[in-house]
């Protein structure tokens, strides 16, 4: 699945193409009670530790609560915040940051 990407220093979903894959991906976990969903926001390096914390957490349980909203049952979406542990790209530019502002998705 591919990562959902988020503005820089955002928690808001604003691309209809992410809200597509979401509404997807719920409609998959509906249609197979075995799926099971790891949510893991990301940030990118800028930032506090703990504000980096907790805007992945942000992001995360957005993503959360949209697949919930849209049918995905509650107790199969995990959620875990990364903060800036496990980047996507481990460079410190605009490139990389908007590419680790990101929720990963990972099927349990």
């Amino acid at each position: 699945m591919p990562d959902i990407l988020f503005d820089l220093d955002s928690h808001m979903i604003g691309n209809p193409a992410f809200l597509r894959e979401l509404r997807w991906i719920a409609a998959q976990m509906r249609a197979d009670s075995s799926k099971r969903l790891l949510v893991r926001g990301h940030s990118d390096r800028m930032g506090s530790p703990e504000y980096k914390r907790a805007l992945s957490q942000r992001r995360a349980a957005m993503v959360q609560g949209f697949l919930v909203a849209h049918g995905a049952p509650a107790d199969r979406v995990y959620i875990e915040a990364a903060s800036d542990s496990d980047p996507a790209d481990p460079g410190n530019n605009p490139v990389a940051w908007a590419k680790n502002s990101r929720v990963q998705m990972l099927w349990r």
